[in-house]
């Protein structure tokens, strides 16, 4: 969980020492606790003239009620639903919600969970065994059953909470990152590359996306094809997109100096088991623990390895990817695609801790396929769809439709990890959506 608190709070400082004990980690100004989920707890003290009513049964708030010694709300409580305000004569409970807003320091109103504490109260008064049992069971969240493979589920328990960014948490992000970026292993990817538009535009960020394909000449073709999408996307929505696509090959994986012996170790000792290496066409597959290769090969660098034409999985990828936030370099904000195999994002942790810049925000499992397709991964032919809505003249109606489904997944939220939305575009390239 992640505990929010006034510098200046003593009160709060020492209530939460006293309750959690020291933290595991600071980070822009939070304090984070390996305990509970990834909401945020605001913490702060109240003198007892601002404090809350004791709530009682039939008791009707005055000036002579009793001061409450701690209460706790969640943000969805955090407005009468009626927009009152505190009056004497009305119940206590109506009095306090009432109250809320107007006492809890501004910087720390978007929240998920709220303690206020009385300041002349003393913590062996409180019943600090329940109030940590309350506290942890509220900052977690709920995940949908027999999800735990997934790459939501992944960045919901596994990864460092106060950098996990979730549908509350866009303003936090917004502050500490510069850019937005995601990128596929394929020369396009249509769903993709969405996803990482609406996250830029819900941010007010630049958008970075890159490729991988087969050739030069595939990677080239495809950032003209996704460009393309975008300024037709721009001009049938209004919207002006910040974006800039690149190579995976050079933009990432030959930035990595090391000898590729090296990364597959550190890959490994990150994951805990072997996973895909790398590949050339025609020949078997190199994983992390082939060891008979790497001791031919493993001097090697990815640069080296590329111009004898291997091409690298998705770990090897994965991992450069994430090293890109080390301390240094401008800070970002990762798109984590909640794919069926999500273990591979343990290894965004180790740079989403200062001094390291990154962050990850989780969108959903969001596919557009062609009607009648034989291979869910095979690429969407973005120039053609584009012709065929221009000669059909729905080009607006399409586009704008794939634009708010692209929204909506974005951040995922964690009741949705697990869900999927499909569109798949025929001939004439209208779209049917199909949603699980």
């Amino acid at each position: 969980m992640n505990i929010s608190m006034l510098e200046s709070d003593i009160h709060a400082h020492r209530f939460v020492l006293e309750l959690l004990g020291k933290p595991s980690e600071k980070d822009l100004g939070l304090w984070i606790y390996q305990e509970g989920g990834p909401k945020t707890i605001a913490v702060f003290s109240l003198a007892s003239s601002q404090m809350f009513l004791k709530v009682g049964k039939s008791k009707l708030a005055d000036p002579h009620s009793l001061k409450a010694n701690i209460t706790i709300w969640e943000q969805k409580d955090m407005l009468p639903k009626r927009g009152e305000t505190a009056k004497w004569g009305q119940p206590t409970k109506d009095w306090n919600k009432a109250t809320r807003k107007t006492v809890t320091p501004s910087i720390m109103i978007n929240a998920d969970i709220f303690v206020a504490l009385n300041q002349n109260t003393e913590l062996n008064d409180l019943d600090l065994n329940s109030l940590k049992a309350q506290l942890i069971s509220l900052s977690k969240v709920s995940l949908p059953a027999n999800t735990e493979g997934r790459a939501g589920h992944i960045a919901y328990t596994c990864l460092p909470q106060n950098r996990v960014v979730y549908p509350s948490k866009l303003n936090a992000v917004s502050k500490n990152v510069d850019f937005i970026w995601y990128g596929t292993s394929g020369s396009t990817n249509l769903a993709e590359l969405l996803l990482t538009l609406a996250l830029g535009f819900k941010l007010e960020k630049p958008a970075k996306f890159d490729n991988y394909g087969a050739s030069n000449e595939e990677n080239l073709a495809g950032q003209l094809a996704m460009i393309g999408f975008t300024d037709s996307l721009s001009r049938n929505t209004g919207i002006n997109f910040d974006l800039t696509v690149t190579s995976t090959a050079e933009c990432i994986l030959e930035k990595v100096s090391k000898p590729i012996k090296d990364i597959a170790w550190e890959v490994e000792k990150s994951l805990r088991h072997s996973v895909g290496l790398c590949h050339r066409l025609g020949e078997k597959s190199i994983a992390t623990d082939s060891f008979s290769w790497l001791n031919q090969n493993g001097w090697k660098t990815i640069k080296q390895l590329h111009s004898e034409g291997y091409s690298f999985g998705g770990a090897i990828i994965y991992w450069a990817f994430y090293a890109q936030s080390k301390t240094g370099n401008p800070p970002f904000c990762a798109i984590l695609y909640d794919g069926s195999k999500g273990a591979v994002h343990k290894l965004a942790a180790q740079w989403m801790k200062p001094p390291h810049g990154l962050w990850i925000c989780p969108t959903g499992n969001f596919q557009i396929l062609r009607k009648g397709y034989k291979n869910p991964y095979e690429e969407f032919h973005i120039p053609t769809f584009l012709q065929t809505l221009e000669q059909k003249g729905n080009t607006a109606q399409v586009l704008t439709q794939l634009w708010e489904l692209a929204l909506e997944r974005v951040p995922l939220s964690p009741e949705k990890v697990g869900s999927v939305v499909i569109v798949l575009v025929n001939n004439d390239g209208s779209i049917e959506v199909q949603k699980s």
